[in-house]
């Protein structure tokens, strides 16, 4: 009796320590991720035989198995997405996937006069971990980003990006939502089309 009721008082005080080791391992496995994308970005950009677009594709590709897309794109459109017909969602979330990585792998850095560094991570919640990078470039503003990455099976998977504080998913949520509100869902995919052919090849 008095063996048992040890066992269940030691492990009570080993609880706390049991948690933080799972946190820190947590943590680290999400800032390996970020890692392994930031020490890549510079290999593939790396002037080559391919074009820069290709160049670009490439890492954007590698950035996109990393993110759930599914759950960003439907966050983003809230109580619409549920009012979609299934083309408009396929539609959507191509568009959706294509515009993001266009728009934010070039924050992973890797261009010529491209600084990135690894700052801090710190968990967010029960299940998410923030990692911080900050890019430096040459002529232009300094950007940090926080990479929200919530643990999805054994994988962390990028739910969300703030850059400078400001949600991308929250931050895209209210603009989509305006043009939803005034133009309808077709009004919403027209202007990712759009969008997708305007964003330029980096230099």
């Amino acid at each position: 009796m008095y063996r048992t009721q040890l066992i269940v008082f030691l492990g009570f005080l080993l609880w706390p320590f049991s948690l933080q080791a799972e946190t820190n391992a947590e943590i680290m496995q999400a800032r390996e991720l970020i890692q392994s994308l930031v020490e890549k970005a510079p290999a593939i950009l790396s002037p080559s035989k391919k074009s820069l677009e290709n160049r670009e594709y490439i890492l954007q590709k590698e950035l996109g198995r990393h993110i759930d897309f599914p759950l960003m794109a439907s966050v983003v459109m809230g109580s619409y997405w549920k009012t979609m017909t299934s083309d408009q969602k396929s539609e959507y979330f191509d568009l959706f996937s294509d515009f993001f990585l266009k728009a934010y792998t070039p924050l992973l850095g890797g261009y010529p006069g491209d600084t990135l560094d690894l700052r801090f991570s710190r968990k967010s919640g029960r299940r998410d971990v923030f990692v911080r990078t900050q890019l430096k470039r040459q002529s232009r503003k300094t950007v940090v980003s926080d990479w929200r990455m919530r643990k999805i099976g054994d994988k962390f998977r990028i739910i969300d990006l703030n850059i400078s504080g400001v949600s991308v998913v929250i931050s895209h949520r209210e603009s989509f939502h305006k043009h939803l509100e005034k133009k309808g869902v077709d009004g919403l995919l027209k202007l990712l089309r759009i969008r997708a052919e305007r964003l330029p090849a980096q230099s």
